[in-house]
């Protein structure tokens, strides 16, 4: 939950409450893995953040990204070093 409150103009004060998610599975002896991201899931996030300082309110656009959801997958790959045979001298 990101507030802002006390300024005398409505816009600058506001509430928003920016839900994120992630989901695992393991697979395959823990070698594979599933992996679901969910960002933003209600829609809060705005572009537009008000300020104020000393010289007066300032206005800043940001390019976000939009909610989405990402489902990824990664595998382990494990090298171990072989073992060298042992010869009978």
């Amino acid at each position: 939950m990101n507030s802002r409150r006390g300024y005398s103009q409505h816009e600058m004060n506001d509430n928003r409450l920016i839900w994120n998610a992630r989901a695992t599975y393991k697979l395959m002896k823990g070698k594979l893995l599933l992996v679901l991201n969910a960002r933003d899931i209600l829609g809060k996030e705005k572009s537009l953040n008000y300020s104020v300082n000393a010289q007066g309110r300032t206005e800043t656009r940001y390019q976000i990204l939009p909610r989405y959801v990402m489902l990824s997958l990664q595998y382990r790959m494990d090298f171990r070093p072989r073992r060298e045979k042992k010869t009978g001298r």
